[in-house]
C-alpha cells in the first residue's frame, strides 16, 4: 500500500539532505487523519474499496457567485463545492480542482472538476449525495473515479465558450443574467470578417486584463462561429486556452464592430498594437457560459450523463477559412 500522506510540518529528517522518515503509524491502513494538524486532504493511500480519486462535471449559474476559485470573504462556486465534499467525507476540506477558473458571473455547461477521496463511500453515493446537498445553482451532472491525481486542469485539450448578444430593442427580464442586451441589431457579416484576424495563434496582449498571471500571452484560437438565434447574436469561441477576460474582451470589439462604430479591418490592428488600451471594453461577465471542456479521448462516466457530449471538433466555419 503506498505511504499516506505527509504534512510537511512533521518531516522529520536527521540531518541536511536527509532522506524523509515516516513514522510506522501513518503507514497503517487504518489511518484515516492524513495530518494530525489539520485533517485537510491532499492524497490517500488506496486501499480495499475506497477510492483514489473522483471527477464530476458540474453546471451552475454565476450570478451570485465571485467565479470558481475560493476568494476571501466572497462566495465562490469552489467555496460552495468544497464544503459539501467535506461534509460528504468528514473532513475538514477536500481541495477540489476545476480545467479552468472562471470569472464572477461567468456561467457553465460542463466543467471538469476532480477531487481526491478518502471515503468509503461509493460514487454512486457521492453523485446522489453532491446533487443533494449543492445550492441549487450548482449541479452534479456526472460523475466517475479518476486516477490519484487527476487533475482536469493538465489533462484537457481546449475549451468552448459562447457569448450571448440580445440585439432586440426591449429588454428581456428572464435573460437578463444570460445575455448583454444591446438593444439593436449587429452587422453579422463585419463582425465575421473582423473575427478571421483573431484565428490562429497570437500574441493576444491587446485582449488580456491586468493581473492575468498566464506566463505569457500567446493563445491558439481554433474557430469563431457567430450566428443569429432569434433575437440574439451567438459568439462561439474555440480554443486550447485564453487569458484572462480574453472572450470577453473580443466580444465587446466584436460588438464595436457590429455596431458599426470600428471597420473589420480595426480588429488587425488591435491584435497588432499589443495593448490593452487600443480595444474596446470588456463585455459583461452575465453574457459567457463555458459551454465544453475538450479532452483528447472522450471522458466516461459512471453515474449521470453529459447532456452536450460530444467529440472535439475538427471542421472550422468557412467563414474563418477565408481571406482577411
Amino acid at each position: 500500500m503506498p505511504d499516506a500522506y505527509i504534512p510537511r510540518s512533521d518531516h522529520r529528517r536527521s540531518g541536511p539532505g536527509a532522506r524523509i522518515q515516516r513514522p510506522d503509524r501513518w503507514n497503517r491502513p487504518e489511518a484515516r487523519l492524513l495530518s494530525p494538524r489539520s485533517r485537510i486532504y491532499r492524497s490517500v493511500p488506496v486501499s480495499g474499496d475506497v477510492l483514489a480519486a473522483a471527477r464530476v462535471l458540474l453546471a451552475w449559474d454565476g450570478t451570485a457567485y465571485g467565479g470558481w476559485q475560493l476568494q476571501p470573504n466572497v462566495e465562490t462556486v469552489q467555496g460552495a463545492v468544497e464544503r459539501v465534499l467535506a461534509q460528504l467525507m468528514d473532513r475538514d476540506r477536500v481541495i477540489a480542482r476545476a480545467a479552468g477558473r472562471l470569472d464572477a458571473g461567468v456561467h457553465a455547461e460542463a466543467q471538469v472538476v476532480s477531487f481526491a477521496v478518502m471515503s468509503r463511500r461509493t460514487t454512486r453515493e457521492l453523485f446522489r449525495g453532491m446533487n443533494g446537498l449543492l445550492p441549487d445553482d450548482i449541479a452534479c451532472l456526472a460523475l466517475s473515479s479518476a486516477a490519484d491525481g487527476y487533475d482536469p486542469r493538465r489533462e484537457n485539450c481546449g475549451k468552448t465558450y459562447r457569448y450571448r448578444f440580445l440585439v432586440r430593442e426591449n429588454r428581456c427580464p428572464f435573460r437578463r443574467t444570460r445575455c448583454w442586451h444591446l438593444g439593436r441589431a449587429l452587422d453579422l457579416e463585419s463582425m465575421r470578417r473582423a473575427a478571421r484576424w483573431l484565428l490562429g495563434a497570437h500574441d493576444f496582449t491587446s485582449f488580456r486584463a491586468s493581473g492575468c498571471t498566464a506566463l505569457h500571452p500567446v493563445r491558439m484560437i481554433r474557430s469563431i462561429e457567430l450566428d443569429l438565434v432569434g433575437d440574439e447574436v451567438h459568439l462561439v469561441v474555440h480554443g486550447n486556452a485564453f487569458l484572462r477576460y480574453q472572450v470577453r474582451i473580443m466580444a465587446g470589439c466584436l460588438a464595436e464592430v457590429g455596431l458599426g462604430r470600428q471597420p473589420p479591418e480595426w480588429m488587425g490592428a488591435v491584435l497588432a498594437a499589443a495593448d490593452r488600451n487600443r480595444a474596446a471594453r470588456t463585455a459583461p461577465a452575465h453574457g459567457l457560459t463555458l459551454e465544453r471542456v475538450h479532452f483528447w479521448s472522450a471522458l466516461d462516466w459512471e453515474h449521470g450523463e453529459d447532456p452536450g457530449a460530444r467529440s472535439m471538433r475538427a471542421d472550422v466555419p468557412s467563414f474563418a477559412l477565408g481571406n482577411r
